[in-house]
């Protein structure tokens, strides 16, 4: 193609020196004109490049980061290095916080596949949210584990599972309401409660990385149970036509001997708290007993420095409101709402709890705890009575810290069960103690006790009184031994602070008119 400059030679002697400066200018301007469109779309392409590069840097940083993350929190099982054996899964599992150093009864426990089987499949990548009672939530991912694999607390007849954490389990698997729900669920397995649930409290149930059910132990024992007696054809069949929806294929369901569908929690969360939050929606089906020892372990000592209630024993009056206002606390918006009226004042159901969870806190015993929401009888009820009434004291004098020299509460629970077999029985508690043999014979202290509750069954206010003043002796006992002041004293024993206290219940109000007849229906006085 011929130059501009050529074309214009061509055309010179056709053209006049005016035309020939126009055409010149012009093409100057055309060729401006041009450079800078060129430019123009040549910035324009080098931006779209550096957008481009800016966002594969993104893409690459993302996939760096998920291959970290799988890295660190796979539990992968390697297709070519086999089955994993029972033993071995234990031995990998060695050293966990659940605590299964206790391996020899854990793989007791455990109930041990007849075939080697895998245990695990690589958990999806993706994250599902998860949500409290209380609103707050968790991040989960879906993750297939063998049945045996799952650390739970109880089995389907109620047989506490060494390995696992008991501070994690707050309802009585022991219970028979507990056995029935667990037989009823594992008959009638629904797969479709098991599967996909916003909530903690429903569909598939959550395990921390080590396996351990962290909520929904019922369900995870049903489904265990329900592989045992041959009812998951169901449930597994379910699991294979909807292994696509959560992230798994068929052959990884198939790999499993008794797959169940489970969320691992990815948010790093105070184990012991979020069980009990996440048991906060059960509460309703919960015994009084299992509510007031879930509610005891969330009472601290410096919530039991602030328990004053009034002289009558109201736990609601003006002087206990911190202490009620601390319990709220504990206890979670939610549940707290159902204690107060439309004016703002408390109910007599929160009076109820607040001295069930102290009652709890004081004994700690099962036993006292089921008699307490359980017991009928007029007489023993006059114990329980008494015991309630001295409460805040044991309760206080646990708070600061009491040894097991001076720990009183295992010589009351076992005068109380010795006067409740006396009433079951129906000998007097004298007769009872004497024909004890050399294989079970009660503690001296048990024995003080029984005698004196038995003497004064009519009346709670004063086993009340003298079983406070045991527990007021205890916390001074404890408070001296913190400031030191328990040089040149005889040291205080159980047995002298309960003859101590008996001697001055008989100075102050006499020794009882009438006593061990066969223990029958008494007073509340």
């Amino acid at each position: 193609m011929p130059s501009l400059a050529a074309c214009l030679a061509k055309l010179g002697k056709k053209l006049s020196d005016t035309d020939k400066d126009s055409l010149k200018t012009r093409s100057k301007e055309l060729q401006k004109e041009g450079f800078e469109r060129h430019e123009a779309d040549v910035q324009a392409v080098q931006e779209a490049i550096d957008e481009l590069q800016v966002e594969r840097k993104d893409i690459v940083s993302q996939l760096r980061e998920k291959v970290a993350w799988q890295a660190k929190n796979q539990i992968e099982t390697s297709t070519d290095a086999g089955t994993v054996t029972p033993t071995e899964t234990n031995q990998q599992l060695e050293g966990e916080p659940h605590g299964l150093q206790t391996k020899a009864k854990a793989e007791e426990f455990i109930e041990t596949p007849t075939t080697q089987v895998q245990k695990t499949v690589k958990p999806t990548p993706g994250a599902q949210r998860a949500f409290l009672p209380d609103g707050s939530s968790i991040e989960t991912r879906y993750v297939l584990r063998d049945a045996s694999a799952l650390v739970v607390s109880h089995d389907h007849t109620g047989k506490i599972n060494p390995a696992y954490p008991k501070e994690l389990q707050p309802r009585d698997r022991e219970r028979a309401a507990s056995k029935l729900q667990i037989q009823t669920m594992a008959a009638k397995l629904n797969p479709e409660l098991l599967g996909a649930s916003a909530k903690v409290s429903d569909g598939a149930p959550i395990i921390g990385p080590d396996n351990v059910v962290e909520s929904g132990n019922a369900r995870s024992v049903a489904t265990r149970f329900a592989y045992r007696n041959g009812q998951a054809k169901t449930y597994k069949q379910w699991l294979r036509r909807n292994a696509e929806q959560f992230g798994f294929t068929t052959e990884q369901v198939d790999a499993l001997k008794n797959p169940v569908l489970v969320r691992e929690r990815i948010t790093d969360v105070d184990r012991a708290e979020f069980a009990r939050k996440a048991n906060q929606a059960d509460l309703a089906s919960m015994s009084p007993a299992e509510t007031a020892k879930a509610d005891a372990e969330r009472i601290t000592g410096e919530m039991m420095a602030q328990f004053n209630p009034s002289e009558d024993g109201n736990v609601l009056a003006e002087s206990n409101r911190s202490f009620v206002k601390s319990f709220l606390g504990i206890i979670g918006q939610q549940e707290s709402t159902q204690y107060i009226g439309k004016e703002g004042g408390y109910s007599k159901r929160l009076a109820d709890r607040v001295q069930a969870a102290v009652f709890a806190k004081a004994y700690g015993d099962e036993r006292l705890l089921a008699a307490m929401a359980e017991e009928a009888d007029p007489g023993i009820k006059n114990v329980l009575t008494a015991l309630n009434r001295a409460a805040a004291s044991f309760a206080q004098a646990k708070a600061l810290g009491i040894g097991k020299q001076l720990d009183v509460t295992p010589s009351i629970v076992e005068a109380v069960e010795l006067i409740r077999k006396a009433k079951n029985s129906g000998v007097p508690v004298a007769e009872l103690l004497s024909q004890q043999t050399m294989f079970h014979r009660t503690s001296d202290e048990a024995k003080l006790l029984a005698t004196y509750m038995a003497d004064n069954m009519r009346s709670a206010k004063n086993m009340g009184e003298a079983l406070s003043y045991i527990g007021n002796t205890l916390v001074s006992e404890m408070r001296r031994a913190q400031n030191k002041e328990l040089f040149n004293r005889q040291p205080a024993t159980i047995r002298g602070i309960i003859e101590a206290s008996i001697k001055r219940m008989e100075a102050t109000h006499g020794e009882p008119a009438g006593q061990q007849q066969t223990i029958g229906a008494e007073t509340n006085q």
